[in-house]
């Protein structure tokens, strides 16, 4: 892979991550509260759960994206992101039939941070990495945001006559 090849892919990895949550009604991320549909667990299960993710979530980041690391250092970062982005499609998707607004924003930000992560490790793979300031990372969360535009018309704003029967059971 080229330099200029590798800018495209994460260009279409971040449209392809952007619109994800919107387009499916699979889980992607663990919310650290109850949602509607879910069994009544512990006090403190959906927080746990939802901190325990989360660490997996940023250890994976942070293998993924130091220019350090080897290369099968980075495999198991990714590894440990894809598992974790599976893991609440296993366990809650039987009970959650429509995701809200809220977890489908809280996907995104998750997305945001994988399509980053590979975007460094891209970059330490070809060059050096480059620190970066919050300017940069405002930016990019911007731009991911409006990629991810045609996923929230898609759901929110089209009319689809066979969701109506989802949504009322």
């Amino acid at each position: 892979m080229y330099p200029e090849s590798s800018v495209w892919l994460i260009i279409i990895l971040a449209f392809v991550f952007a619109t994800i949550p919107f387009l499916t009604e699979r889980m992607f991320a663990f919310v650290p509260a109850q949602l509607a549909g879910e069994p009544e667990r512990f006090s403190g299960y959906y927080q746990l759960r939802a901190l325990l993710a989360y660490a997996v979530l940023g250890l994976g980041v942070y293998l993924m994206s130091m220019p350090l690391h080897s290369v099968p250092l980075k495999a198991v970062g990714f590894v440990l992101f894809i598992f974790v982005l599976a893991l609440p499609s296993v366990l809650v998707g039987a009970y959650v039939k429509v995701k809200k607004l809220a977890v489908r924003l809280f996907e995104l930000l998750t997305l945001y941070f994988l399509t980053g992560s590979i975007g460094f490790m891209v970059e330490s793979y070809f060059a050096n990495s480059v620190p970066q300031q919050w300017q940069f990372y405002a930016i990019s969360l911007s731009i991911f945001v409006v990629l991810a535009f045609p996923g929230f018309v898609w759901r929110h704003l089209m009319k689809h006559p066979q969701n109506r029967g989802m949504l009322k059971e």
